[in-house]
């Protein structure tokens, strides 16, 4: 097929010999939109076992599956669920200031100002619309924002156990969890991604689910890379 394709747009078929289509040994996803769209599988994990939550980290703020929140005694309403997010505020901005200063200028996906202010409209439950792309959207950056501090963290570590490493005095990274760098009450990157996934199969044709798409993509990129050492992400 891919021959064909090259005949059929002209293009010389040595431009083309090597390339090889299909999953390659690290291209272990796809971001078909829609339920099972990772080629691992990932993504049929059920949203009931998505968000199983712990009180300590999450907050349940109830929703209406409807495009507009109704009245829950409204006749016809659509049944209401919860949007779980990080119980801790402080670190929620934490993160978000994480994402915007070291990641959203590499690939602009949203306006700082914008996005927190649908942010703390989606905290205090203010959200006119239930728009599954804005939250599937929250869950990734607060991923990549997540994975950037712990490699930042990390790669501080190493930095300076480098330097005091005649001295004895700072542990080295092999001897350190990677994950307790992180505060004990903030959820894992692989949670918030996990949750993403579970919003995912409600995608719209809208400009917030292109977003999540684009955060998707990325999430699973560095995912897949070496974790220490991810320029990007520092």
């Amino acid at each position: 097929m891919l021959q064909a394709l090259a005949k059929s747009f002209g293009v010389a078929p040595d431009i083309v010999s090597d390339l090889k289509l299909g999953p390659q040994p690290l291209d272990r996803e796809d971001i078909a939109v829609g339920s099972h769209g990772l080629i691992s599988g990932r993504d049929s994990i059920t949203a009931e076992a998505a968000f199983q939550h712990d009180v300590n980290k999450w907050v349940p703020i109830p929703m209406g599956r409807n495009s507009v929140i109704a009245s829950p005694n409204a006749a016809g309403s659509a049944p209401a669920f919860s949007v779980f997010l990080p119980k801790d505020r402080d670190m929620v901005q934490f993160i978000v200031n994480v994402y915007f200063e070291r990641l959203n200028f590499h690939r602009p996906v949203f306006l700082l100002h914008e996005f927190e202010v649908a942010l703390n409209d989606l905290y205090s439950g203010d959200a006119q619309q239930h728009d599954p792309g804005f939250v599937c959207c929250v869950y990734l950056v607060f991923a990549l924002g997540t994975l950037s501090e712990l490699n930042h963290r990390a790669c501080g570590i190493d930095r300076e156990s480098r330097c005091k490493s005649g001295g004895g005095g700072s542990p080295s990274l092999s001897s350190v969890n990677v994950k307790t760098l992180m505060p004990p009450e903030w959820p894992e990157h692989e949670s918030f991604f996990q949750r993403a996934l579970a919003i995912k199969p409600e995608l719209r044709v809208t400009i917030s689910s292109l977003q999540a798409l684009i955060l998707l993509h990325w999430y699973l990129y560095t995912e897949v890379r070496e974790f220490f050492g991810l320029h990007d992400l520092s």
